[in-house]
């Protein structure tokens, strides 16, 4: 750059010295004679001089513009050089490291997966042997609850064969109407002794003109030389109850509806025949009572709407025996 520089200077100061001859040759012609030729030739022998000095000048600013790109491209390359040794040192230096990270992490990884299959190991252990134990203890428990229940099923089942029998005693007590009766006073005559002084009833007692007799009279707590008696007389109408039962087992409403029927028609008629055979005042008070011997039966009968109100109402008969305990007091100065 600075040759082309030197070289356009030169240029100008020829084109200024040309314009200066130029300028005196045409003064010359005009007639100031050899001086100025003289003049000319000494100002043209310096302007050569000059460019000879400026183009030697040039010749050596090239020179050492040269060198200078000699020296500044070694001096690149040599930096090129280093810059790539030092890069491929960096390089390596860089590898090497993350190499001994991948290891340091893998290393780290070994352990903690080592040490995470110690502990699993460990907890699996832990947990086995203590499901091993629960499943001792439940095996135990549920082996000692299944002979409880074995046994309790033998017990059962045992019972369930002496009911079996005492059901088939009974279907075969119950089976005729004389036994039936039997069983029904025998249990009337147990809860008599049991809630009546004794001496306050008789058994088997002919009450009216005819040849009925009950099955027992009750003599009333009442200051008289011939106290009235209440009749008692047992009822057990099996073969309308079972049905009814039956009907309740099946689900038949239809049937239910009509064994109940039944039911409340044979115990309206045992009713009616009890007032009209058994209540006879004075000899009588003025109602007796039906005995119903099961607890079920009774509960049937309370369940037929109206049936005990309108029974006792209509025809004077109960079929609760159990007021007599409270009610009946022994003779003596406690009679109200």
């Amino acid at each position: 750059m600075d040759d082309g520089i030197m070289l356009v200077v030169v240029a100008l100061g020829a084109l200024a010295l040309g314009a200066v001859l130029a300028w005196l040759l045409a003064g010359g012609r005009k007639g100031q004679g050899g001086a100025d030729t003289d003049l000319l030739a000494r100002l043209y022998v310096l302007v050569e001089q000059e460019t000879a000095a400026a183009r030697t000048e040039a010749a050596h600013q090239r020179t050492h513009l040269s060198e200078l790109e000699r020296v500044m491209t070694g001096r690149i390359e040599q930096v090129r050089t280093e810059l790539a040794e030092r890069l491929a040192g960096m390089a390596g230096s860089m590898g090497r490291e993350q190499a001994e990270v991948r290891a340091a992490q893998a290393e780290a990884l070994r352990e903690m997966a080592e040490t995470s299959a110690r502990q699993l190991s460990a907890i699996r252990v832990a947990v086995t042997d203590q499901l091993h134990e629960a499943v001792e203890r439940q095996m135990q428990t549920s082996f000692q609850r299944v002979l409880e229940q074995f046994s309790a099923m033998q017990k059962a089942m045992g019972e369930v064969r002496a009911m079996t029998a005492q059901i088939s005693d009974l279907k075969r007590l119950f089976g005729n109407v004389k036994t039936r009766g039997g069983w029904g006073e025998a249990q009337l005559k147990a809860i008599l002794d049991d809630v009546l002084p004794e001496g306050s009833y008789e058994s088997n007692v002919r009450l009216g003109p005819g040849n009925d007799v009950v099955e027992f009279a009750i003599r009333m707590p009442v200051r008289s030389s011939t106290p009235p008696v209440l009749p008692v007389d047992s009822k057990f109408p099996t073969e309308a109850y079972e049905r009814l039962l039956n009907a309740v087992d099946e689900g038949d409403a239809v049937g239910e509806k009509a064994a109940r029927k039944s039911l409340e028609s044979t115990l309206r008629m045992e009713a009616r025949k009890i007032a009209t055979k058994y209540i006879h005042p004075p000899r009588t008070v003025e109602f007796a009572v039906l005995y119903l011997p099961t607890d079920g039966l009774y509960a049937e009968a309370a369940r037929i709407p109206g049936l005990i109100d309108e029974v006792g109402r209509t025809c004077r008969v109960d079929f609760d025996i159990m007021w007599l305990a409270v009610r009946h007091q022994p003779f003596g100065p406690c009679v109200q």
